[in-house]
């Protein structure tokens, strides 16, 4: 089955083992018996290897993150923001 979705997956370029490479990955949800849910399950792929990875979250997605600058973020504690 890896090799029938390694076909459609898109190229993401990620941070991995702290640099920017490029990784492959598809999604899809399928129905998981034993859990009588639907579940969405991801197939990431990097030269020679891949990982499945399955959720019941079904709002997730497989998308391209920008990364934030930390000066873009303003750090509040629960008692400023009172």
């Amino acid at each position: 089955m890896a090799k029938t979705v390694q076909q459609k997956a898109r190229s993401y370029t990620v941070n991995l083992y702290g640099k920017q490479r490029e990784v492959r990955a598809y999604s899809r949800v399928v129905m998981l018996k034993t859990l009588k849910r639907p579940v969405q399950v991801v197939w990431g792929f990097r030269h020679t290897q891949w990982i499945a990875l399955f959720t019941t979250d079904l709002s997730l997605s497989v998308t391209i993150s920008v990364p934030l600058s930390i000066d873009a973020v303003k750090l509040t504690s629960p008692q400023e923001s009172s």
